[in-house]
């Protein structure tokens, strides 16, 4: 599956429909909604086109019930209605954008006697509670789990469940507190306190969905700006994300899980840290790195699956050249 975010302009010079070399719109190509163009003028590529649901939609709803007549009502839409007007979407698949902290579990205080780490090196070093993160009914995590459980449980006509035609955007944020958490939730520091939010409420929906699409980029809110994961952030956290996804505690990715799991990536060549591979040394090309990271063997199960582009502008060519290497031989 190969999924276009981006302006219509940009998912053209990928596509490059009408030419001898397009990429073949066979129902491997998606476009993501809400987007103002098409490809083709009228409806041509109805089938293709992605809806998409803003997360806050699902919490607003409130309940895993609620939230599964949402995605529901979604899946069987033919309009894809969205505030430029109606899109036409014929996918019957939505995109859900995207799986932030409000879906996670809060750390404790640690600013508490309990959780209090020591003030001076000569200290002996202290010794921590365990910490249980337990999903509660309300929590929007935990509701959408609900919701997908329901959706699970509901055959689509054209094969699988409704559950199998939802897709997530995991926030970069969530990526990282999943790629830098130790333990057994992969919340805690190296002091061994739990330092970082816990997302076990999500856990069942991911696990459910149809596909887990990780956001290999970071996003400065101040200067609008997007850079991608660094060497290392590649190298770690789509790992550590596929052992979030195989359960608790989990040392070895269960293939399920990495089935799940896509690359949504950007403009830009990752900041060399740590081992960079050859491809991201000196004047290397930006998707060149980029995807050298994520064709390494432990990413590799993962970008089998397919990836997607979020605002490719000016890497066109090159993202489009190593997409047809990969997926269109």
């Amino acid at each position: 599956m190969i999924v276009l975010y981006a302006s219509p302009e940009t998912n053209r010079r990928i596509v490059q429909p009408g030419a001898a070399a397009a990429l073949p719109l066979d129902g491997r190509v998606f476009v993501q909604e809400p987007n103002a163009g098409h490809l083709f003028a009228g409806d041509a590529d109805r089938p293709y086109r992605l809806s998409g649901l803003p997360a806050s939609r699902l919490i607003a709803a409130g309940t895993g019930r609620a939230m599964a007549s949402l995605l529901r009502r979604r899946i069987d839409e033919r309009n894809c209605a969205f505030p430029t007007g109606p899109s036409g979407c014929l996918s019957h698949l939505v995109f859900v954008d995207e799986i932030d902290f409000r879906f996670a579990e809060r750390a404790p205080n640690l600013n508490t006697p309990a959780w209090r780490g020591r003030t001076s090196r000569s200290q002996p070093k202290r010794r921590f509670p365990t910490y249980v993160p337990r999903p509660r009914a309300g929590q929007p995590g935990y509701e959408l789990g609900r919701a997908m459980a329901i959706l699970a449980r509901i055959p689509y006509r054209g094969g699988g469940t409704y559950a199998q035609r939802v897709h997530f955007y995991v926030a970069p944020g969530v990526v990282s507190s999943i790629g830098l958490g130790h333990g057994r939730y992969q919340n805690l520091g190296r002091d061994r306190r739990p330092h970082f939010r816990s997302h076990e409420g999500v856990r069942a929906a991911f696990r459910r969905a149809g596909g887990v699409w990780l956001v290999m980029y970071h996003f400065d809110r101040s200067s609008r700006t997007r850079s991608p994961f660094n060497t290392a952030e590649w190298t770690v956290y789509p790992w550590r994300f596929s052992l979030y996804m195989t359960g608790a505690g989990a040392t070895a990715p269960d293939p399920s899980a990495t089935g799940r799991i896509h690359f949504l990536m950007t403009r830009g060549r990752p900041t060399a840290k740590g081992g960079a591979p050859a491809a991201c040394v000196g004047s290397a090309p930006p998707q060149g790195c980029q995807f050298a990271l994520a064709s390494s063997p432990r990413n590799a199960p993962m970008l089998a699956n397919g990836v997607g582009q979020y605002k490719m502008d000016g890497d066109e060519a090159e993202w489009r050249a190593w997409v047809r290497r990969l997926y269109f031989r």
